[in-house]
């Protein structure tokens, strides 16, 4: 802006033609006047441009927030169990924070499982009992924080193959 007297006389968008520079340093990149966040903190963003031999800056506080996600994991992620048989899965829910998950909190018991197809598995708390061969997706989800998030395993149930012998005749004279 040009300035006569105190009074605003002109102005000219300079944005892509101003240098750019942040304080302190790795907490956001400035390109052209666009910022994007690093990390978490407050940076002086500084634009300068030259107009008619005079250096001018001006200066805008940037604060940058977490980032904060969650994310659900199902363990493991496939398994095989019979007919008859069960295989028990975890659910860990995860914080994450600029990508980086923390510890996790076990909420295996507060999952809403299904699977698909119906009808080849049934789960109860992460136990998940086998009664029709094929491949089932369970998946699982969990609602806190504001919001939901789910995964899925895979678990394949086998048929139970059973073997008899016989012994003939049952009975002999020798």
């Amino acid at each position: 802006k040009t300035y006569t007297n105190g009074k605003e006389t002109a102005s000219e968008d300079v944005t892509s033609k101003a240098g750019w520079s942040s304080s302190p340093s790795g907490l956001v990149t400035v390109t052209s006047g666009s910022v994007k966040g690093s990390k978490a903190g407050t940076a002086t963003v500084t634009a300068s441009y030259t107009v008619n031999g005079t250096a001018v800056s001006g200066t805008a506080t940037v604060t940058v927030s977490d980032v904060i996600g969650y994310e659900l994991e199902i363990t493991p992620k496939s398994s095989e169990v019979n007919v008859g048989s069960s295989v028990a899965l975890v659910a860990k829910y995860y914080k994450l924070t600029n990508g980086q998950r923390d510890g996790g909190t076990d909420v295996t018991s507060k999952v809403t499982w299904s699977s698909s197809p119906s009808g080849l598995v049934t789960i109860s708390s992460g136990s998940v009992t086998g009664v029709k061969s094929g491949t089932a997706t369970v998946t699982g989800s969990y609602t806190a924080n504001g919001g939901t998030v789910n995964a899925s395993a895979s678990v394949k149930v086998n048929d139970v193959i059973t073997y008899d012998l016989v012994v003939a005749p049952e009975t002999a004279t020798v």
